[in-house]
């Protein structure tokens, strides 16, 4: 992760925007030194699903004016998700060939 990103923060202006519950399985990455790209699953509350597309819209906007992150891919979700974890960890194995 770009050391000037603050994941804190970038969490804190995504969940207080209106209809959005939680953000999980948040990845960000440099393109450049001051570009930056993020995937993210984004927990809607029930009752704002039907405005899932301004809710992304919004937080695009807010993460490219506030966070210098340009490029998104981000996934609406209507339910909880069962970790409510912010970071999934990724088991590594080593395969035999």
């Amino acid at each position: 992760m770009p050391k000037e990103i603050d994941i804190k923060k970038i969490v804190e202006d995504i969940k207080a925007l209106d209809g959005v519950q939680g953000i999980h399985t948040l990845h960000i990455w440099s393109i450049c030194s001051n570009i930056h790209a993020m995937s993210a699953h984004i927990d809607m509350k029930e009752e704002a699903r039907s405005r899932r597309g301004e809710i992304l819209d919004l937080i695009n906007q807010r993460l490219a004016k506030d966070h210098h992150i340009f490029y998104t891919t981000l996934q609406a979700e209507c339910n909880s998700c069962i970790t409510n974890q912010l970071f999934r960890a990724i088991e590594h194995k080593e395969h035999g060939h």
